[in-house]
C-alpha cells in the first residue's frame, strides 16, 4: 500500500500516524545519540561513505517530490535521509494548523523541510517568507523550493533577523549539527558542536517588519533560531500589529537566550504583552499543555540547558483552534 506523502509502504496506512512514527524514531534516535557521543560518529561514518559516492548532497523523495539534504549534517539532513521525516509530531501539528491561503513566516528555515511543507499547505493563494542566514543552507533551501515547484509561493530572505537592521557575526557549525548556527559566541560545548568547531561569518540582520513589509499580516509564524527569538520578536512588532489572529510556534531555549543577551522570562512576558496564550509541546509527545506560570516554567526548562517548543495563539479564532487540539484541561 502506498502513502501519498512518503512513498511506498508495506503496512496499512492507518498505522503510519505521526504518533506511531515518532514512537519508532525516538528510540532509534536515542540509541544513535548515546552511541555517537559528542562527535556523532554513528552518523558521521555512513555520511562519509555516502559523500565518497554521491558528493556533498543527496536527494530523497518526501511527499512524492525531491528533497536534497547535506551529507555533512549529522542531525537534520541525516534524519530526513534515513527516516524521510523530521520532527513528525511537529509536522503533524503544522498540517492541522496551517490552512490554504495562509501567510506563513518561517524564521530559521534551514534547508527548507518545513518551508516546503508550509508552501504545500498554503497553496497558490498563500505565501511563505523563508528566512535563513547561512549560505549553504540557503543554497539547499532554494534548490528544494525550486525542485518542488514552490518558487511562486516562497520568498527567500538571505539574512538573520533581529531588533534592528545592521550586520553581526554568525557562529556557524563547521561539523555535526549544521543547523546549530548562532548569533552569539558559545565558549563551551553544547549539543554536537563546540566553540572550536564554529566558523565566524558576518551576515546582515534585518527586522521581520521590513522583510514582510509588502505583506505584513501573518497567519502562522515559526521561529527556531537557537536562542535569538527574543530579538526577532522585538523586530516583528508591526507584523503582530497587522495580525490580530495569528499562531506562533517557537523554540524556547533559555541557555541560548541568555547567551544572546536576552532573558527567557522576559521573552515569555513579551509574548503575553502581545496577547498570546501559550502552550508547551514536545517532539515525542503529541499533548499540548498550557503554560500558566511563566516563572515556574522557566525554572523547569532551564536546568541542564534544556529547551522546549511553544505554540502561542492570539485572537479568538486562533485560540479556539489550539484549544480544540489541546482537548479538555486535566
Amino acid at each position: 500500500m502506498k502513502d501519498d506523502r512518503d512513498g511506498p509502504l508495506t503496512a496499512p496506512r492507518a498505522w503510519f500516524t505521526p504518533e506511531n512514527v515518532a514512537a519508532c524514531i525516538a528510540p532509534l534516535k536515542a540509541i544513535h545519540h548515546r552511541l555517537a557521543g559528542p562527535e556523532a560518529a554513528l552518523s558521521s561514518i555512513p555520511l562519509a561513505a555516502m559523500r565518497a559516492i554521491f558528493g556533498d548532497d543527496f536527494t530523497v523523495r518526501i511527499r512524492r517530490k525531491p528533497f536534497t539534504v547535506n551529507l555533512h549534517d549529522t542531525i537534520v539532513s541525516f534524519e530526513i535521509m534515513v527516516y524521510k521525516a523530521w520532527q513528525p509530531l511537529e509536522t503533524s501539528l503544522y498540517e492541522r494548523l496551517v490552512r490554504p491561503g495562509d501567510r506563513v513566516i518561517d524564521v530559521g528555515a534551514n534547508i527548507g523541510y518545513f518551508t516546503a511543507l508550509f508552501a504545500e499547505l498554503v497553496g497558490d493563494e498563500g505565501s511563505v517568507l523563508a528566512i535563513e542566514p547561512e549560505p549553504n543552507n540557503i543554497r539547499l533551501l532554494r534548490k528544494n523550493v525550486a525542485a518542488r515547484g514552490l518558487a511562486d509561493i516562497v520568498t527567500v530572505a538571505e539574512t538573520a533577523v533581529g531588533a534592528s537592521a545592521g550586520s553581526a557575526n554568525l557562529y556557524t557549525a563547521a561539523s555535526g549539527n549544521l543547523g546549530d548556527n548562532r548569533m552569539y559566541y558559545t565558549p563551551e560545548r553544547h549539543g554536537l558542536v563546540s566553540a572550536k568547531e564554529r566558523e565566524v561569518r558576518e551576515v546582515p540582520i534585518e527586522r521581520i517588519d521590513v522583510l514582510a513589509a509588502d505583506r505584513p499580516r501573518a497567519d502562522f509564524i515559526k521561529m527556531d533560531i537557537q536562542g535569538f527569538e527574543a530579538h526577532a520578536l522585538t523586530g516583528m512588532a508591526g507584523v503582530l500589529e497587522a495580525s490580530p489572529e495569528v499562531l506562533l510556534f517557537t523554540e524556547f531555549f533559555p541557555f541560548g537566550m541568555r547567551g544572546a543577551g536576552s532573558d527567557p522570562l522576559g521573552f515569555l512576558t513579551g509574548l503575553r504583552s502581545y496577547g498570546f496564550e501559550i502552550w508547551e509541546t514536545a517532539s515525542t509527545d503529541p499533548a499540548l499543555r498550557p503554560v500558566t506560570d511563566d516563572r515556574r516554567f522557566v525554572e523547569r526548562v532551564e536546568p541542564d540547558r534544556g529547551e522546549a517548543n511553544l505554540l502561542c495563539a492570539r485572537g479568538e479564532g486562533a485560540v479556539r483552534r489550539v484549544r480544540r487540539l489541546a482537548g479538555p484541561k486535566d
